[in-house]
């Protein structure tokens, strides 16, 4: 046994085998050294794809209804602690969600105007709500104002967007609550005339708008000249699909084709060609035995989990990509077309704690 606490390349297939990120943080509390161990980059990468990030479970957020409700999917033991302090009872239901990453959500007012965006960490809520204080020189008369987290970092990404017929013109904010960067601005001209950007997603420091029949907007907004791009969907998709990306893997659009899902990849190049592949396609079997349609209400910040609504049963399906798994819910929804559910993952990579120096015990 000493011979392999004493040996770093035997002890990290300690924790390697541990299972829950938290059991890492654990880890790390008892020296120095294995906290060195388990926050090292290289054993981190190994642990995340033997232990991809659980799925604690998934905020159902109704444009229908004043409400939004958590609903809790990890049965595992370990986890339970942080799934019962998920649940939305700390926040005002005058707010919704506008995004989710990494076990914090920003919420904005239901009604424009009337109120203010906050930032939520259900893991954590003795923290509270974090006020969001917006550019002063915002353009509030713009017709899409989104909210995002930046994919890469802690930092916040504003986007005003206005469209007049093949004309689109965005204007992105960077930064933190108290402390954003100069405005960056795009303009550019569309195949067609569009009359507003459904949603909005950051892939890899690039903001992809949703518009009007089936185009996709693109921005690089930390190139040193920023422009707009289009990229046109596949022939076969329609307009109900969603954006999502995996782990250096580029942009995905997952999207219903009768009772099948599809999925495709559109590598990202310096171009912004319209190079789709179709990676993946299968029956929806809850939604084939009912024969009934679905929609794509949801997709997990990893790509890996989709979460469908059915129309006629109103009732809420999630896929696992990898293994096809699905699993139902009891929920029901109430206006299928104007939900949209954000799935709460454990959060990744942990946050280690910083020792002290009467706590480095080396054995």
């Amino acid at each position: 046994m000493a011979a392999v606490i004493g040996d770093d390349d035997q002890l990290r297939e300690i924790p390697l085998r541990l299972g829950f990120p938290t059991f890492l943080i654990h880890a790390a509390l008892v020296s120095k050294r294995w906290l060195r161990v388990a926050a090292d980059t290289v054993f981190l990468r190994r642990f995340r794809d033997r232990h991809p990030p659980h799925v604690l479970g998934f905020y159902v957020n109704d444009c229908s209804t004043s409400r939004t409700v958590f609903v809790s999917v990890s049965e595992a033991r370990e986890l339970r602690y942080a799934v019962n302090r998920a649940g939305f009872y700390h926040c005002n239901q005058s707010v919704r969600i506008a995004d989710s990453q990494n076990g914090r959500l920003l919420l904005k007012p239901r009604s424009f105007g009337c109120g203010d965006y906050t930032m939520f960490s259900p893991l954590c809520p003795a923290r509270g709500l974090l006020p969001i204080r917006l550019p002063p020189e915002l353009d509030y008369s713009s017709q899409c104002l989104y909210l995002l987290f930046r994919d890469n970092d802690d930092n916040l990404v504003l986007v005003s967007v206005r469209l007049s017929g093949r004309k689109l013109s965005a204007r992105v904010h960077v930064g933190q609550s108290d402390a954003w960067g100069e405005a960056i601005l795009a303009e550019g001209e569309l195949p067609v005339p569009l009359n507003f950007a459904h949603s909005m997603m950051i892939v890899n420091d690039k903001l992809y708008f949703v518009l009007d029949n089936c185009y996709v907007c693109g921005l690089d907004f930390v190139a040193p000249h920023p422009q707009l791009f289009v990229v046109k969907v596949p022939d076969k998709v329609g307009a109900d699909f969603k954006l999502s990306h995996g782990d250096d893997s580029g942009l995905f659009l997952i999207h219903r084709d009768g009772f099948h899902l599809s999925v495709w990849n559109h590598q990202m190049d310096d171009n912004g060609e319209d190079r789709w592949e179709l990676v993946d396609r299968f029956v929806v079997r809850a939604a084939h035995d009912r024969h009934e349609r679905f929609r794509v209400c949801g997709v997990s910040e990893d790509g890996r989990f989709v979460f469908l609504c059915l129309w006629t049963s109103r009732a809420i399906i999630s896929v696992d990509l990898r293994s096809r798994k699905e699993t139902a819910y009891e929920i029901k929804v109430q206006s299928i077309y104007f939900t949209t559910i954000f799935p709460l993952l454990t959060i990744w990579p942990p946050n280690f704690p910083t020792l002290n120096e009467e706590d480095d015990h080396d054995e």
